[in-house]
């Protein structure tokens, strides 16, 4: 299976963190089968596959994973934008807005303060990082640990 790294990236809302990938090959019965897989992303596509395998009505599951960004701050203090975006990769450039909000029912250890995130309790929560570039929206999910 080949499809576009940034359309994969979309559907299952994975940021730009590289990506992990599982390949299984499984016989009617739900029994594993011994197969050679690969997955590999390069020049903008990733390339899932499976071979040497010969049941005749295979199973093929994949699956597409990415370790979660952590992050950390004490109690009373903030992490910047700038220090969340370092650590995400991404480069803000000239006319971006980037735009942080708390999301789900995580927001009782963080608060977004100005262009920040201040730790108020102790806790573990998500927040939702967005760049607008001409009309272009960006988003990832971080979670940030609070000590």
């Amino acid at each position: 299976m080949i499809i576009g790294s940034d359309l994969a990236r979309c559907i299952y809302k994975l940021s730009s963190a590289p990506l992990k990938g599982t390949v299984e090959v499984v016989d009617s019965g739900s029994e594993k089968i011994a197969a050679v897989t690969n997955v590999a992303e390069f020049g903008g596509w990733i390339k899932l596959s499976a071979t040497g395998f010969t049941h005749s009505t295979p199973t093929i599951r994949t699956k597409l994973t990415q370790d979660a960004s952590r992050f950390q701050v004490a109690i009373g203090r903030s992490l910047t934008s700038e220090k969340i975006l370092v650590g995400l990769g991404k480069r803000v450039t000239r006319g971006t807005r980037v735009s942080l909000s708390v999301i789900g029912q995580s927001a009782t250890p963080c608060r977004v303060v100005g262009a920040g995130v201040k730790g108020v309790a102790r806790g573990t929560c998500r927040v939702k990082v967005g760049l607008t570039t001409n009309g272009r929206t960006d988003s990832s999910i971080v979670e940030i640990r609070v000590v």
